[in-house]
């Protein structure tokens, strides 16, 4: 998601280039046809732009496709556990208007040492009052990369 956010703050130089060049169309004489009667200032933007539209593309697309996969083999192979929530955090994300909420966890596994973790969740909004900060829920996680879900 990271890397998709980088180049779609990148993919804004050329786009700015293309911009410029398209107010000189006017300026220079029209010699060829198609993208040969393009600026040269243009022509030099067009390639890089598409290069970083595709990438943000494809990585915040697969930045989700990864995360929904963890999440479900978490769900499926994850250790069972308790955690206590800590906190709660807004992400500014909703998905057919239920929030997507962070938490930060003190989690308490079945065996191995107690750790602290955040996570972010959707979260049906009736279920908002029984997910408060000093509650204990029941969670899954995956000791080796400590991401958790809550159950």
């Amino acid at each position: 998601m990271r890397l998709g956010g980088i180049c779609f703050f990148l993919m804004w130089i050329p786009f700015t280039v293309l911009m410029i060049g398209l107010f000189q169309i006017g300026s220079e004489p029209q010699k060829g046809n198609g993208i040969d009667m393009m600026p040269k200032l243009m022509q030099y933007s067009l390639p890089p732009l598409g290069i970083l539209f595709v990438l943000t593309f494809v990585l915040i697309i697969s930045s989700f496709v990864v995360s929904a996969y963890q999440k479900n083999r978490i769900r499926k192979y994850g250790k069972p556990g308790k955690a206590k929530i800590l906190s709660l955090f807004e992400t500014g994300s909703t998905i057919n208007q239920h929030p997507v909420v962070g938490f930060e966890m003190e989690v308490y596994p079945t065996s191995g040492a107690i750790f602290k973790t955040k996570t972010e969740q959707l979260i049906r909004r009736l279920d908002i009052p029984r997910v408060q900060p000093g509650m204990e829920v029941t969670i899954k996680y995956d000791p080796k990369t400590l991401r958790v879900i809550i159950v």
